[in-house]
């Protein structure tokens, strides 16, 4: 029971991570036209695929610091922090105002939420696979931490699913502002439920033995 307690609690954490990251590039044609400045459909879409591209580029300076973190202060720590810093940009890009009400200061909050969602992202799904393969033994890491490229895919396809519904015709305009709202609830929800895990056996140990060696 407590094994499948640790499993869903680092694999929901997976989804919800890359339910977020995955938004921004399944609405990109509406980013395009709120958040950037009134040009050419092209080049607003050029803008918001660089602005998409910024949370790539984040995520493995994002996985070295939370590795870091992880080492020191423990793996459910490090993956606790970066759901709760993946949900405040999330929450801000859904009450962002557009371009037209604040000019250029729309972009540049954007790129920030995204910069941050990227470095929080890049955390998941290296922290996850790790504090699963500390749980199970030998005989079950592999297909343990291998069920977290399963969670980050579905979480990339939740998002799909979910957009295509806050996008359809029949929603108002503002309906894309939705999903972002359903995805900071679930990060708490996700939060919740992995500060009531244990941290991993092996870092534990470690830690005792740090103790151990520090203590006169």
């Amino acid at each position: 029971m407590i094994r499948k307690n640790i499993l869903f609690s680092a694999l929901v954490g997976n989804v919800l991570e890359f339910y977020d990251f995955t938004l921004f590039g399944a609405m990109s044609l509406v980013f395009a036209r709120i958040f950037f400045p009134e040009a050419d459909a092209y080049s607003q879409l050029l803008y918001t695929f660089a602005t998409f591209a910024v949370g790539f580029l984040a995520r493995p300076i994002g996985a070295i610091y939370f590795g870091h973190l992880g080492d020191k202060m423990g793996r459910r720590h490090a993956l606790s922090l970066s759901l709760i810093l993946m949900a405040f940009p999330t929450l801000i890009i859904a009450l962002l105002p557009s371009y037209e009400t604040i000019g250029i200061f729309a972009p540049l909050i954007l790129t920030l939420c995204r910069l941050c969602q990227g470095l929080c992202a890049g955390a998941e799904y290296n922290g996850a696979a790790i504090f699963l393969i500390e749980h199970f033994g030998p005989k079950r890491r592999g297909f343990a931490s291998a069920l977290v490229a399963m969670a980050g895919t579905t979480g990339c396809l939740l998002a799909m699913a979910v957009s295509s519904i806050c996008l359809h015709p029949a929603m108002p305009s503002w309906g894309w502002r939705l999903a972002y709202f359903l995805g900071f609830a679930l990060v708490f929800v996700g939060f919740f439920i992995r500060r009531h895990v244990q941290e991993s056996p092996e870092f534990l140990s470690l830690q005792k033995t740090e103790e151990t060696v520090a203590s006169p």
